[in-house]
């Protein structure tokens, strides 16, 4: 199964920093998209693609200790749970669990 054609992703955002003021979490994904703070969704799956065609169950944008987070739960053909942490500015693979 390709991961561009998957239609069942789960795409939660959640942002726990008080310095934005937005409305709700995809406003405030957009505002750190469009400042540069962030990587996009589509230049991050091209970084997971890496991986193979993993299926993803769950993607969240995180803050930990002033560092944005992407947190990514992936599936794979095995059907092996694999989790892994990206740096929402550059797209980097941070850890795996």
């Amino acid at each position: 199964m390709r991961l561009a054609n998957l239609v069942s992703v789960f795409l939660s955002i959640s942002l726990l920093s008080p310095l934005l003021m937005a409305d709700d979490d995809s406003d405030r994904a957009r505002i750190l998209l469009e400042r540069g703070q962030i990587i996009s969704i589509d230049h991050l799956l091209a970084n997971i693609r890496q991986h193979g065609d993993w299926q993803i169950l769950e993607l969240e944008l995180d803050e930990y200790h002033d560092r944005l987070i992407y947190e990514v739960e992936l599936l794979d053909q095995q059907g092996t749970v694999h989790k892994l942490n990206y740096d929402a500015k550059t797209g980097q693979e941070l850890t795996r669990h």
